[in-house]
Order: structure tokens, then C-alpha cells, then sequence
């Protein structure tokens, strides 16, 4: 069921006109919208394109994050006596030295990780500014690393249009009627 509009909706849309005519558009093309775009990670065994790998003593729980670089493995391994430099001497990719090592691991678990950014559900908005207002205000539902994220809704002609009535119309034009 429709109502009239009220003093407070041509209030907000006066405001929200505003803030979409000043706002940061990130150099992406109207009609904007923000998400919230946040990281996280899968851990496997023979990832694709890992970023780096996590070594986890399976009897205490510890784990100790490692980046996957052939030198920085190499290194860890013989640091921590997990394998000597005689034993890594024939490897020369980091995958073979963690087939190697898991065969000296014992209570040691080794899995690969990779890092991918995704954008949040459920979490749309008109502004760049409410956007990152509601990030600060719900930090504690997002990744740390969490921020605006600002695209282009030109696929939607309804959208379109909305975003560009908001922001070129005269709202003191509009009368309430009593």
C-alpha cells in the first residue's frame, strides 16, 4: 500500500541527494553502489596457487604460519630441525620439500593456504560513507582487512534510473499535502 511522502522522506532524500553528489566514487562509473569486500583463506594439501603454508603441532595444537617461498621453507625445515640441508639438498620446489618433510613431520601437520576476497552478503549501500559507518559501527561481523568496496549497478536500468533521479532532482519542489 503507498502512503504520501513526508516531511522526513523529502528530508532524507534532500541528504542522501548530498552525499551521492559529494561522495567518493572510487573512479567507478554511475551508478555506484558500496559492499563490503573482506579476505579469508582455504587450507588444503597441493593447493593450485598457495600463498603460504601453516605448520601445526597435531599434539599441542600450535601452529606456525610460514610464506610459501622455496628459501623461507627451506630454512624453517632445517631451523627447526624438521629435516637437515643434506636430506632438502635434491628438492627443488617447495612441494617437494614438504613431500619430504611430511615424511619427518611426526606430530606436524603441513597445509598450504590460500588467500582469496569476496564480497560480503547482505550488506549493500547507497553511499560510500554509509558504507564504511557501517563497517565501523559491525567491525566484529567482518574480516579485519574489511573495506568499502565500490561498483557499478549499470546492468540495472531500475537502479539506473533511481540513481539518477536522487541525485538531479529538486526536492524543494515537492509539496506535502496535509
Amino acid at each position: 500500500m503507498s502512503r504520501s511522502i513526508t516531511n522526513k522522506d523529502i528530508e532524507f532524500l534532500r541528504n542522501l541527494q548530498q552525499e551521492i553528489q559529494v561522495g567518493d566514487k572510487e573512479a567507478t562509473a554511475a551508478p555506484n553502489f558500496w559492499m563490503i569486500q573482506q579476505s579469508d583463506s582455504i587450507y588444503g594439501d597441493k593447493l593450485n596457487n598457495p600463498d603460504g603454508m601453516v605448520v601445526i603441532d597435531s599434539s599441542s595444537g600450535e601452529s606456525q604460519e610460514i610464506q610459501y617461498d622455496f628459501e623461507i621453507v627451506k630454512k624453517y625445515l632445517i631451523e627447526n630441525e624438521i629435516c637437515n640441508e643434506q636430506e632438502l639438498s635434491d628438492c627443488a620446489e617447495v612441494l617437494e620439500l614438504l613431500d619430504h618433510a611430511k615424511e619427518n613431520l611426526g606430530e606436524f601437520i603441513v597445509l598450504e593456504y590460500q588467500n582469496y576476497e569476496y564480497l560480503a552478503s547482505n550488506a549493500l549501500f547507497l553511499t560510500k560513507d554509509e558504507c564504511k559507518k557501517h563497517l565501523a559501527e559491525n567491525s566484529h561481523h567482518y574480516h579485519e582487512e574489511a573495506h568499502s568496496y565500490g561498483m557499478c549497478g549499470w546492468r540495472s536500468h531500475n537502479f539506473a534510473r533511481l540513481m539518477d533521479i536522487v541525485p538531479n532532482v529538486d526536492f524543494s519542489t515537492l509539496e506535502v499535502k496535509q
